[in-house]
Formats: C-alpha cells, structure tokens, sequence
C-alpha cells in the first residue's frame, strides 16, 4: 500500500492529466513535462534521478566499442576505441539526457555485437541471447524496427561465401534459429509494454500518417488503408502503443517542419544534414583517424585483406545512415544519427594497432580527448574546430544540436553574480520555463507604443540563441545586435540603452514584420 500522502499526488496529477489530448500526434510529453515542472517543488532533483538510469547504456557501449575492437584488432584498438566513446561529445551529452537515442545506440551495437558472437560459433548458437538483445534494442526506440531486416541481410550476405550445398544447410539451420530469435524478440517487446493491447486486428487501428492511413496529410484525419484488404481481420502481434508510435513517427516526417542550416530555413529538411551535423560535431582527431583508416580500407579492399566483420561494420553503418538521411520531413536532431558513431569507432580504432605514423595516431587520439575536455561540462552545445568551436556553433545548427535550453542553470548563477542588471528580461529555447530556476522576468518583453509600433524597452536581456533560431521568433532582431556578454555559449546577454524599435507586430502571430 502506498502512503496516502503519496496516493493522493498521484491521483491529483493523474487527474490533471486528463484534460489533455488523447491524440498521440498532438505530443502530449511537453505540455505534461511544463505542468510537472511548473507544480512540483522537487522537479529538478527528479529530472536528476532519472538522469541516473541512462547511466548503464554509456557503459554498455563502451563496454561493446572496447571488447569488439579487442576481437579484431587487439588491445591498443580497444582501448582506441573506448576513448573515442568516452571522450565524444555527442555520446556524453546524450547520455546526460533523458532521451532515447543513447539507450538505443548502445543496445543497437550490443545487438550487432551478439549477432556477430553467433554467427561465428555455428556449432552452439544461443538465438535465446540474441534474441533478448535485439528485443531490448527495439523497446529503446521506435526507428530501430530497421535492425530487422538489416540483421536478415547480415545473414544472408554472410552465407554466400560458403559451397553452395552447406549454405542451404546453414540457412535451413539459422532460419530455424532465427525464428526462435524473432519470437523472443517479440515476447520481449510485448513484456515491455505489459502485453497491453497486443494481437489487435488491423481494422482496429486509426493510423495518422498516410503510409498507414492511405489519407493525404492536408485532410488531417486518420483512416487504415488496410480496412478493405485481406488483412483487415490479421492480428498485429505488437502492443497498439508500439504500433502507434511508429505510425507518429511516420506522421512526422511526412508531415514536415521548419528546419535550420547554416543560416537557412526551410519548411522540409536536407538529405545531407546528418552526415554535415557530425563533421561538425566530432572531434576532428576522430575524423583524421576515421580518414587514415578509411585509406587503409581501401588498400586493403585492393589486396583482398578486408574482413568480413569490417564488411559488416561498413555495411550496417552506412545502412543506417541512408535510411536516416532518406526522411527529409524535417532535420532537427543529429542524435537520429549517433547509431552510427560506435560502428565508425570500432572501425576507426584498427589504425591505432598499425606500427605505421604511430605518433600521428596518437596525437590525434590526445586531440580527441583535449577537445572535449576543452568544452566540458558544455557538450550539448560542441562544436569542432573546423566549425568555429562551441562559440560560432549557432550558425550551423540549433535545437537539440546546440541551444535546448540547457543553460538556464548557470544563467541563474550568472544573475546571482550580477544582481545590478536590472531590469532582466529573460527568454529561453526550452520548453521548462526559467522560473522553475529562480529567474524572474518583467512582462511582455515585448511592448508597443500609443503609434502601434513593437519595441523592446530599456534594459538588459538574456536571450538563448536557439530561440532567435526558429522561424517564428519574436526576439530574432537582437542577431543583427553584439551581446556584450555570454552564458555557457547559448545564452547571449544584450543591454539596450535605447528603446529597439522593431516595426508593427503581425496581428496574427504576435512576431514583428
């Protein structure tokens, strides 16, 4: 039994929940996330425990990054290769958040890494183990339904390379083995869920995407395009949540959204954005080893001398980034892609082991590290050198790439050390607002005069650069202005002597024309 202090919070936020929208396409998990951070007195030191539980999936791909290298190429790799995960930026400003992304770059390497312990030892497979594996890296994250048939072509590929008379046998003996996999696999995922809602036919399901619904997105209405086909009556043997959530993430990059690049925006995204966001985004020394191991890949692919699991390796990560890339809906987060970076570690580290320009290797190793550390605690907001560093980040890309907010903490350190700028109008990229940290803000920061003109009064402001980044933004015009000062990168201090006069307001978005 609960205690009824704790019953009756429960049922009190429970019941505030109910007056939002039941529709999975309206993204419900901020508003509800605002309200818990707006109502609950200890919401901080919750988000912080909750931090902890990502913790493990770090270790996980370290773990995998290092013992996978040790396989192929030695200790020395190995211990390459964990350096490159423990020291990324993007891995370690993922992992300090309560997103999926890391969660399932670790489990999908695990799973690569279990498949690939399988299909060497054929005399005692354990499908039960892989099984596991590859259920766990499917509850991380809807996208990575892909793993399915990327693991059948695995398979397959690797099987041509045996006579032709033990091939069909090894195929009749994975096929048996695989189902077994897949079956367990899919336990795994319905246990995720509680067995909630699973084996519902088709014609039970209103999908919102028009893959699934077979209704053009401008009529924004749901419909099952399976309803009058032969499947209408076959059971989805998938909970209906899991179902669901691939269908809105289908509807989302149909749908489409304003997108940001080097200064532009678009109402779609660009097919080459995520391989633009990691050049900017790893270290350079990651790049300069990925570039020396890339040319001697190549030699090797002349020579014959490429393995097969470094086939694997190439093959699986450039899958996944092709299927990445290929959804321009929108192109908001580099973290789609990060399921690639372990794969390009592993294989980036089999340089370190060559006797060859040792010195640059290494020093290219150091300048990984020192980079980072040079940006520490500031990851989210990394940027390489080639890029300009963290400072001029904000000109490649914004949201979860640069500025989501995540400065307010030491914006308020900065306001307790600078009591006289007042006063301090304050407006931030994040969805949790500033008060939630003890800052305080006059209101509107915006005003306008007897003539009907929008200005800014006198004063100081701390503005987050991401939220001068989005299309529709009301405090674009500070850009054009130098910040006298800066926070944590992303958020620019500007002091206004004069009123900033911005023109006249636009009636129906509340932005200066």
């Amino acid at each position: 039994m609960l205690p009824e202090r704790s019953t009756s919070r429960i049922y009190r936020y429970a019941h505030r929940w109910r007056s939002h929208s039941a529709f999975v396409e309206h993204r419900q998990e901020m508003p509800i996330g605002i309200q818990l951070a707006t109502e609950h007195d200890r919401y901080l030191t919750g988000v912080f425990t909750a931090r902890l539980a990502c913790l493990p999936f770090s270790w996980i791909g370290g773990l995998v990054c290092y013992h996978w290298s040790k396989d192929l190429y030695g200790k020395q790799a190995a211990t390459a290769s964990l350096i490159m995960w423990c020291f990324s930026p993007n891995i370690q400003a993922n992992a300090s958040q309560v997103i999926p992304d890391l969660g399932a770059t670790s489990m999908v390497i695990a799973a690569f890494y279990v498949l690939r312990n399988w299909l060497k030892v054929e005399a005692r497979r354990k499908p039960v183990v892989l099984g596991v594996v590859l259920g766990a890296a499917l509850l991380t994250k809807f996208t990575t339904i892909v793993l399915v048939p990327i693991i059948a072509m695995v398979i397959v590929i690797g099987n041509f390379q045996k006579p032709l008379q033990r091939m069909v046998n090894t195929i009749r003996s994975v096929s048996r083995e695989l189902f077994i996999c897949f079956a367990i696999a899919l336990f795994i995922i319905n246990l995720g869920y509680f067995f909630e809602d699973t084996c519902l036919p088709f014609h039970d399901y209103e999908f919102s995407s028009e893959s699934l619904s077979g209704i053009p997105q401008n009529e924004n209405v749901k419909g099952n395009r399976f309803l009058t086909s032969w499947s209408a009556n076959l059971p989805i043997p998938f909970p209906r949540n899991y179902v669901l959530g691939i269908d809105l993430v289908k509807y989302e990059f149909e749908r489409g959204y304003w997108s940001y690049l080097n200064g532009t925006f678009q109402n779609k995204g660009w097919w080459y954005f995520y391989i633009y966001a990691l050049a900017m985004k790893e270290p350079i020394g990651f790049w300069g080893l990925a570039l020396i191991s890339t040319i001697a890949a190549i030699i090797r692919v002349a020579s014959s001398r490429l393995s097969g699991e470094e086939w694997m390796l190439i093959g699986t990560s450039f899958t996944i980034i092709c299927a990445v890339s290929s959804q321009t809906g929108f192109t908001h987060h580099m973290r789609y892609a990060i399921l690639v970076l372990p794969f390009w570690y592993i294989l980036s580290s089999r340089i370190i082991a060559e006797r060859s320009l040792a010195g640059l290797q290494i020093a290219l190793l150091v300048s990984v590290i020192a980079s980072s550390c040079y940006s520490f605690p500031h990851q989210i907001s990394y940027f390489n050198e080639l890029a300009g560093g963290p400072s001029n980040g904000w000109k490649h890309l914004n949201t979860s790439n640069y500025d989501w907010g995540q400065s307010l903490n030491y914006l308020s350190k900065w306001i307790e050390r600078n009591p006289d700028k007042q006063p301090l109008y304050v407006e931030s990229s994040g969805a949790i607002p500033p008060q939630v940290y003890g800052i305080k803000s006059p209101s509107p920061m915006i005003q306008v005069s007897t003539d009907g003109s929008a200005f800014y009064p006198i004063g100081w402001y701390a503005i987050c650069v991401g939220e001068m980044l989005k299309v529709d933004s009301t405090v674009r015009p500070f850009l054009k202005l130098k910040p006298v000062d800066r926070v944590a990168h992303t958020v620019f201090i500007y002091h206004l002597d004069v009123p900033l006069t911005v023109g006249r307001l636009d009636s129906n978005a509340g932005v200066p024309e």
